[in-house]
């Protein structure tokens, strides 16, 4: 099933800095970008992370051109490891992918006991 926007969709993007790239050690920009559902029900799930569920979302050229245009180190590739290519995160030094998986999940678990706050945050409504 391919992901569509609905009207009044937005995506929230969360900005952090001090994420270390595995290939040339160096500090980078990252963004995490959630999906908030217009809708009535205002149920949790139709409020999710859906670079963690549905890599579709990711695929979106009309969600990620107007991510990259802010965002420049945000813009679609392919991944070894999902088989597919969506925008991601790179590094901005030596262009290193860092997959949803990574930025997602794996960092945030790395600081579940030392949270990070956001350096900015933003919305896109559509």
């Amino acid at each position: 099933m391919k992901f569509k926007l609905k009207k009044r969709d937005k995506i929230r993007i969360y900005c952090y800095d001090k994420y270390i790239c595995y290939n040339c050690n160096k500090e980078n920009e990252i963004i995490h970008v959630y999906l908030e559902r217009n809708n009535e029900s205002n149920k949790e799930e139709d409020n999710q992370n859906i670079g963690l569920i549905e890599l579709d979302y990711l695929n979106n050229d009309n969600i990620g051109k107007k991510i990259n245009k802010l965002f420049p180190y945000f813009f679609k590739d392919h991944s070894k490891t999902a088989e597919e290519s969506y925008y991601m995160n790179h590094c901005q030094h030596c262009g290193a992918k860092f997959g949803d998986w990574f930025v997602y999940l794996e960092w945030q678990v790395d600081h579940a006991y030392d949270p990070i706050d956001p350096i900015r945050e933003l919305i896109i409504e559509f």
